[in-house]
């Protein structure tokens, strides 16, 4: 049996400054629609002066949220260590009825430091 598989990077390296705005930042949304499997690979990376860990989800929609689908959160929120320059990570798998994803953090409301995300995906396409 073989399998076709597709990699791809959601964040390379996305630095979040960790400032009082409790603010999200979000990726687009992601169509994995027909995909057999999805990974999803998330690594948060403290920076040096971290009081308040960052918080990472995955949200997910059965149908494109820019055309009414309803996303709703996937994963409870991830948050790393409050340690600094501690590294962090987690691998979650999506069930095939999920065909729309993304990927949010959440800036803590006070934490005076700055944190880097890497998060990327893998999923199978097809299977002969």
């Amino acid at each position: 049996m073989a399998l076709t598989k597709v990699d791809a990077i959601i964040f390379g390296t996305l630095q979040i400054n960790l400032s009082p705005s409790a603010s999200s930042t979000n990726s687009s949304w992601i169509d994995v629609q027909g995909a057999y499997a999805v990974q999803v690979n998330l690594k948060l990376i403290n920076g040096t002066t971290i009081t308040i860990g960052a918080k990472i989800k995955i949200e997910t929609a059965s149908r494109d949220p820019g055309l009414g689908g309803i996303p709703a959160d996937f994963t409870p929120e991830f948050q790393a260590v409050v340690t600094n320059s501690v590294i962090t990570s987690w691998s979650v798998e999506l069930p095939i009825g999920v065909e729309f994803f993304r990927v949010s953090v959440t800036h803590p409301t006070y934490s005076g430091g700055v944190s880097t995300l890497d998060a990327e995906y893998t999923k199978i396409t097809s299977i002969t």
